[in-house]
Protein backbone atom coordinates (compact mmCIF):
# COMPACT_ATOMS: atom_id res chain seq x y z
CA UNK A 1 0.00 0.00 0.00
CA UNK A 2 1.40 3.39 -0.96
CA UNK A 3 1.76 6.04 1.69
CA UNK A 4 0.03 9.35 1.20
CA UNK A 5 2.39 12.34 1.52
CA UNK A 6 1.06 13.30 4.96
CA UNK A 7 2.03 9.88 6.30
CA UNK A 8 -1.45 8.34 6.47
CA UNK A 9 -2.30 5.27 4.47
CA UNK A 10 -5.23 5.35 2.05
CA UNK A 11 -7.56 3.42 4.39
CA UNK A 12 -7.21 5.74 7.37
CA UNK A 13 -8.94 9.07 6.97
CA UNK A 14 -8.36 11.82 9.53
CA UNK A 15 -12.14 11.99 10.06
CA UNK A 16 -12.37 8.34 11.15
CA UNK A 17 -9.26 8.64 13.28
CA UNK A 18 -10.73 11.49 15.33
CA UNK A 19 -14.41 10.46 15.32
CA UNK A 20 -15.33 9.48 18.89
CA UNK A 21 -18.14 7.32 17.51
CA UNK A 22 -15.55 4.70 16.58
CA UNK A 23 -14.35 4.33 20.18
CA UNK A 24 -15.81 2.80 23.32
CA UNK A 25 -16.50 6.37 24.45
CA UNK A 26 -19.61 6.35 22.25
CA UNK A 27 -21.40 4.21 24.83
CA UNK A 28 -21.21 6.82 27.58
CA UNK A 29 -21.12 9.89 25.32
CA UNK A 30 -24.32 9.14 23.38
CA UNK A 31 -25.94 5.85 24.39
CA UNK A 32 -26.21 6.50 28.13
CA UNK A 33 -27.75 9.98 27.83
CA UNK A 34 -30.07 8.73 25.05
CA UNK A 35 -31.23 6.00 27.42
CA UNK A 36 -31.76 8.60 30.16
CA UNK A 37 -33.89 10.68 27.76
CA UNK A 38 -36.03 7.69 26.77
CA UNK A 39 -36.52 6.49 30.35
CA UNK A 40 -37.19 9.97 31.76
CA UNK A 41 -39.70 10.75 29.02
CA UNK A 42 -41.54 7.45 29.52
CA UNK A 43 -41.57 7.80 33.31
CA UNK A 44 -42.93 11.33 33.05
CA UNK A 45 -45.62 10.34 30.53
CA UNK A 46 -46.72 7.56 32.91
CA UNK A 47 -46.73 9.99 35.89
CA UNK A 48 -43.93 8.14 37.70
CA UNK A 49 -41.69 11.22 38.03
CA UNK A 50 -42.49 14.89 38.45
CA UNK A 51 -42.23 17.66 35.89
CA UNK A 52 -39.09 18.93 37.64
CA UNK A 53 -37.28 15.58 37.85
CA UNK A 54 -38.11 14.80 34.22
CA UNK A 55 -36.91 18.24 33.19
CA UNK A 56 -33.62 17.95 35.03
CA UNK A 57 -32.95 14.51 33.52
CA UNK A 58 -33.88 15.63 30.01
CA UNK A 59 -31.93 18.86 30.31
CA UNK A 60 -28.74 17.20 31.59
CA UNK A 61 -28.89 14.38 29.04
CA UNK A 62 -29.52 16.80 26.15
CA UNK A 63 -26.68 19.04 27.24
CA UNK A 64 -24.45 15.97 27.66
CA UNK A 65 -25.16 14.80 24.10
CA UNK A 66 -24.82 18.35 22.74
CA UNK A 67 -21.44 18.83 24.40
CA UNK A 68 -20.24 15.45 23.09
CA UNK A 69 -21.42 16.38 19.59
CA UNK A 70 -19.72 19.77 19.80
CA UNK A 71 -16.38 18.24 20.83
CA UNK A 72 -16.70 15.46 18.27
CA UNK A 73 -17.73 17.90 15.53
CA UNK A 74 -14.59 19.95 16.10
CA UNK A 75 -12.39 16.90 15.62
CA UNK A 76 -14.28 14.83 13.03
CA UNK A 77 -15.88 17.67 11.07
CA UNK A 78 -19.13 15.81 10.39
CA UNK A 79 -22.04 18.13 9.62
CA UNK A 80 -24.56 16.47 11.95
CA UNK A 81 -22.09 16.78 14.85
CA UNK A 82 -21.74 20.50 14.17
CA UNK A 83 -25.51 20.98 13.94
CA UNK A 84 -26.31 18.92 17.04
CA UNK A 85 -23.38 20.44 18.93
CA UNK A 86 -24.91 23.86 18.35
CA UNK A 87 -28.65 23.24 18.58
CA UNK A 88 -28.81 20.75 21.45
CA UNK A 89 -27.18 23.10 23.99
CA UNK A 90 -29.64 25.78 22.84
CA UNK A 91 -32.48 23.31 23.35
CA UNK A 92 -31.09 22.66 26.84
CA UNK A 93 -31.32 26.39 27.49
CA UNK A 94 -34.97 26.32 26.43
CA UNK A 95 -35.44 23.35 28.77
CA UNK A 96 -33.88 25.33 31.62
CA UNK A 97 -36.25 28.23 30.93
CA UNK A 98 -39.11 25.70 31.00
CA UNK A 99 -37.92 24.34 34.37
CA UNK A 100 -37.83 27.89 35.72
CA UNK A 101 -41.37 28.45 34.35
CA UNK A 102 -40.22 31.28 32.08
CA UNK A 103 -41.63 29.32 29.14
CA UNK A 104 -44.32 26.68 29.17
CA UNK A 105 -44.26 23.50 27.09
CA UNK A 106 -44.51 19.80 27.85
CA UNK A 107 -41.49 17.52 28.02
CA UNK A 108 -43.11 15.57 25.20
CA UNK A 109 -42.75 18.63 22.97
CA UNK A 110 -39.15 19.03 24.16
CA UNK A 111 -38.43 15.38 23.30
CA UNK A 112 -40.04 15.76 19.88
CA UNK A 113 -37.91 18.82 19.13
CA UNK A 114 -34.83 16.92 20.28
CA UNK A 115 -35.67 14.02 17.97
CA UNK A 116 -36.39 16.40 15.07
CA UNK A 117 -33.03 18.15 15.51
CA UNK A 118 -31.13 14.86 15.52
CA UNK A 119 -33.02 13.38 12.54
CA UNK A 120 -32.82 16.56 10.47
CA UNK A 121 -29.10 16.92 11.19
CA UNK A 122 -28.49 13.43 9.82
CA UNK A 123 -30.67 14.22 6.78
CA UNK A 124 -28.67 17.41 6.20
CA UNK A 125 -25.44 15.43 6.37
CA UNK A 126 -26.80 12.79 4.01
CA UNK A 127 -27.87 15.47 1.50
CA UNK A 128 -24.55 17.30 1.89
CA UNK A 129 -22.59 14.08 1.29
CA UNK A 130 -24.67 13.38 -1.82
CA UNK A 131 -23.86 16.83 -3.17
CA UNK A 132 -20.15 16.32 -2.49
CA UNK A 133 -20.22 12.89 -4.12
CA UNK A 134 -21.76 14.35 -7.29
CA UNK A 135 -19.17 17.12 -7.42
CA UNK A 136 -16.21 14.77 -6.91
CA UNK A 137 -17.50 12.01 -9.17
CA UNK A 138 -18.32 9.75 -6.22
CA UNK A 139 -14.94 10.05 -4.50
CA UNK A 140 -14.79 11.69 -1.09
Amino acid sequence: MKAIPNGNNANTSPRKRHDLLHTHSALWLWCLPALIIIVANNLHINHRISFTVAGVLLLVATLWIGAACYVNGRSCGRLHCKIDGTLLPLLSLAGLLNLLHVTSFSWGVYSNVLLAIVVLSFVAEWVDNGVHDKRSGGVC
